[in-house]
């Protein structure tokens, strides 16, 4: 944060300004290609989870699995190891999905304050020392939206942890229905 006042300012040559002012921009343009690329991978995985759920849906017959008769312990395990298999990966990839919808929905994206580029005061500054007072402006953006990001790209490894652990429940379902 720029601490000095406007009038010591005001007479020095920041040529670094600029420089700063480049660079902050750089990293704030980064911050948004990586909101792209959380969005995307978000969007992709959703479609793909939301198809794997609906073929869990169509490929379980709940009735063949609630209707076997049991005489023994022995034989009620397999079919209760199957309803706690295919139940659990339900729950994981319903979970997967929500956390998809929560990155989706979680996502605000804060651009540069516009009344700073109409403010007459700042207007008769130097190049320089406007460039400082721009910089501080996509530092602000940037770290909220890194802060953002960040919170999203969690919420998204969760969902994709969800995912693979039902598939595996999944599979195993399958290979004990075999």
């Amino acid at each position: 944060m720029i601490d000095m006042e406007a009038e010591e300012v005001q007479y020095k040559n920041l040529e670094c300004g600029e420089i700063l002012m480049e660079l902050a921009k750089s990293e704030y343009e980064n911050e948004h290609k990586r909101t792209r690329i959380i969005d995307t991978k978000t969007n992709i995985s959703l479609v793909t989870v939301t198809a794997y759920f609906f073929a869990i849906a169509s490929f379980v017959h709940y009735k063949e699995i609630l209707k076997i008769s049991v005489t023994s312990i022995s034989e009620a395990v397999c079919p209760l190891l199957q309803l706690v298999l295919i139940g659990a990966a339900f729950i994981l990839v319903t979970a997967s999905i929500v956390c998809f919808m929560c990155v989706i929905l979680t996502h605000p994206y804060d651009v540069l304050d516009a009344t700073y580029f109409g403010d007459l005061e700042a207007l008769m500054f130097d190049r320089g020392v406007y460039a400082l007072g721009l910089v501080e402006k996509y530092i602000e953006a940037t770290n909220n939206n890194q802060n953002s990001n960040n919170k999203r790209a969690e919420i998204y490894k969760r969902g994709v942890v969800c995912a693979i652990i039902s598939i595996i429940l999944f599979a195993l379902y399958i290979i004990i229905r075999g």
